[in-house]
């Protein structure tokens, strides 16, 4: 997994994790799916994923299939998330 700090290091189409707040609590909103579009707010990023609920993220991970398939199946992303 990688975090995403920039609008060049995430495109359209990515498979990510991607979380409400830095802090990855498990109680706050997260999500894991595919980049739909990527908006710079001032210094922050703001993250949408192509999802019906089009809720917006401040924090992104690049992720692999089995690492979305492992996050799912916690329940948990600050488990298996790392820096």
């Amino acid at each position: 997994m990688k975090r995403v700090f920039s609008i060049d290091e995430v495109k359209a189409g990515d498979y990510v994790l991607c979380t409400k707040y830095s802090d990855r609590d498990p109680q706050d909103q997260w999500q894991v799916g595919f980049i739909e579009s990527v908006e710079q707010d001032g210094k922050q990023l703001l993250f949408m994923l192509k999802d019906p609920q089009r809720s917006y993220f401040k924090c992104c991970w690049l992720i692999a299939p089995n690492e979305g398939r492992e996050i799912i199946e916690s329940k948990e992303p600050r488990l298996v998330v790392e820096e």
